[in-house]
């Protein structure tokens, strides 16, 4: 009797295994229930809306800058020696602060780039972010970072800073999964290597803008003062920043730049993307000017569908993990072209502490 036993548990956990292994092969669709309007251009960057009828706007969240701003937050470094991939970030507010993967921080022994969407519960103190320097020669000053940067960070120094946020919270493997897997990990990244292709990108756009400084800091182009970036972004802002109208239900954005799409962000709650549309707009609208020279290479306008078949393209196929982090679940798709990154989280929020509805949040980025 025993025997069977044994023998039905076995059956049963292969069965299980099986089942998160194809679990692992088939990513979630994106919502049906989404729809996309008319492309917004302006020279050659143009933002497709994205609209969500199920969408909330409730997030009563500090975003990472309002938080700083106020004073019911401090971003400071690990320790009294610090730690390159990792901070700390205390909230003194009775508000969740959402921070968004790409957003970079600046001050501490050297600037670095958030690697993970996270929120911050009220009342927390020293929770640890998954960080990327993207100040190559600094390790002085003092150990607190005094803002967030006005944009977050180009496509390219964000994928690598959150392909890295993304291993940072990958379990430890067993002694099998390492024997099993050799020595390259999952989608070939760890925090070492992300860092260094976070170093390489940083350094590429610097040269690009004329930004090259002695700490090799990507402050300038990430605050839109290199060069005549000042100019080019501010353009954009105006043409394009209020371009999309009030809609309630307005949840995020698809971007292309030279009529090819090299990314999307597009949050559950109408509210915080509006409050993000800024930041994120400020760094896509960098990438733009950075090829503006380029031309579109023959490619026909961005289009509606265009950006759809992108959004539908980027879950379709391709290797998916999932990952806990605290109250933060994780999700990257990886396809040939595309990286997703999913997040959902809850948070408590309020004086009263009242549980506030998970707030997701899902960036594609083209490699």
């Amino acid at each position: 009797m025993s025997a069977i036993r044994a023998a039905l548990a076995l059956l049963a956990a292969l069965a299980a295994s099986a089942a998160l292994a194809q679990q692992a092969r088939t990513p979630s669709s994106p919502p049906l229930s989404r729809t996309l309007g008319a492309p917004r251009t302006f020279g050659n960057l143009t933002v497709i809306p994205v609209y969500d009828p199920r969408a909330t706007a409730s997030a009563r969240v500090f975003t990472l800058d309002e938080a700083l701003r106020a004073g019911v937050a401090k971003v400071r470094e690990s320790g009294r020696d610090g730690d390159v991939n990792r901070v700390l970030i205390d909230n003194h507010g009775d508000r969740p602060i959402y921070i968004l993967g790409g957003e970079v921080v600046l001050g501490g022994k050297q600037d670095r780039c958030v690697g993970q969407n996270t929120i911050v519960p009220p009342r927390t103190k020293a929770m640890g972010v998954t960080v990327f320097c993207v100040e190559h020669g600094r390790w002085s000053g003092t150990g607190d970072f005094d803002q967030a940067a006005s944009a977050v960070a180009q496509k390219e120094v964000r994928l690598h800073a959150q392909e890295g946020g993304f291993a940072a919270s990958r379990p430890a493997p067993s002694p099998t999964q390492r024997a099993r897997r050799g020595a390259e990990p999952p989608g070939g990244v760890d925090v070492g290597v992300a860092q260094d292709r976070v170093w390489a990108a940083v350094a590429a756009r610097n040269r690009r803008f004329g930004a090259e400084s002695s700490t090799g800091t990507y402050r300038q182009v990430v605050q839109s003062s290199a060069g005549g970036l000042s100019q080019t972004v501010r353009a954009a802002e105006e043409a394009l920043l209020g371009a999309l109208g009030r809609d309630p239900k307005l949840v995020g954005v698809v971007v292309a730049v030279n009529n090819r799409v090299v990314g999307a962000d597009v949050f559950s709650d109408s509210a915080l993307f509006r409050k993000m549309w800024p930041r994120l707009l400020r760094g896509y609208a960098t990438d733009a000017a950075e090829v503006a020279s380029e031309g579109a290479g023959g490619r026909a306008p961005m289009t509606a569908s265009g950006a759809d078949a992108f959004l539908r393209a980027a879950v379709a196929r391709g290797r998916v993990e999932r990952t806990r982090a605290g109250e933060m679940l994780r999700e990257r798709v990886e396809t040939d072209a595309t990286v997703v990154h999913r997040t959902a989280g809850r948070a408590m929020g309020g004086t009263a502490g009242a549980q506030m509805p998970a707030l997701r949040h899902e960036n594609i980025l083209r490699k």
